[in-house]
């Protein structure tokens, strides 16, 4: 942001480090609850699939789906678990699922750390910029972003990383996560096809893909730069012009 607010000596360093401490249990039970939940939510979508009972559930399938994203961030962070191997292997499963290939997700996303709110480098702000109630709306769905996911997974694999903030070791570590992925969803959809099942649409990718919203309305919020946006959004719309006019301000 533009405007930063913050605040120093919440917490003395000494509980700050105590709290820092990272270990693999807590991590895992966190891990095997949403997993489970995910499991338990898929089964019972399968099993009442044409009922009014599937509904909620697809929703709350596709919610459990979004925020696979947290792990997999926490992950890439290495702070999830205590063990390195369990951070790459746990963000790489995550990954996969949600269309976040990790393997470039940890490099993307330290790049964005490095230059937040930098329009020119910050990976995350990698989006046009909103300035309509409609262009707002397109963004909350999240298609344009399972768009844009896709189309770098379909480069990486085939055509290459060139991102500039890669070296040549992690841009071949990226080429390979994107084929591995694309092998993984042949897979899932020649399963499918074989079983002659619905079974990655109406457990997976549709509750995902649809229930992407769910998401963005954190992701947008966080990441597109709430000062410059919602300044530059209310100085066009003229609703909330209205508004604020109305209200005085």
């Amino acid at each position: 942001m533009q405007d930063f607010v913050g605040a120093k000596g919440i917490i003395a360093a000494e509980r700050l480090a105590e709290l820092s401490k990272r270990s693999n249990w807590p991590g895992l039970v966190q891990l095997a609850s949403h997993f489970g939940a995910i499991a338990v939510t898929g089964w019972s979508l399968f099993a009442t699939w044409g009922s009014w009972w599937s509904l909620p559930l697809f929703v709350l399938q596709g919610i459990l789906l979004n925020y696979l994203y947290a792990p997999t961030h926490e992950c890439d962070h290495l702070t999830a678990f205590k063990s390195r191997w369990l951070n790459i292997w746990v963000a790489r499963l995550c990954g996969f699922i949600i269309f976040n290939p990790s393997d470039y997700h940890r490099w993307s996303h330290f790049a964005h750390h490095r230059n937040t709110q930098d329009w020119q480098k910050d990976t995350e702000l990698e989006r046009p910029e909103i300035r309509t109630a409609g262009q707002y709306l397109l963004a909350l769905s999240g298609f344009p972003l399972i768009r844009s996911k896709l189309m770098s997974i379909w480069k990486h694999a085939f055509v290459g990383a060139d991102e500039w903030y890669l070296i040549p070791s992690q841009r071949r570590g990226v080429e390979l996560a994107a084929r591995w992925h694309v092998a993984g969803y042949a897979i899932a959809i020649g399963s499918a096809l074989a079983l002659q099942s619905w079974w990655v649409l109406v457990v997976w990718w549709g509750p995902f893909f649809l229930m992407r919203w769910s998401y963005m309305l954190q992701g947008l919020g966080e990441h597109t730069g709430l000062t410059s946006l919602c300044s530059s959004y209310v100085s066009r719309c003229p609703v909330l012009q209205a508004a604020r006019f109305t209200a005085g301000g």
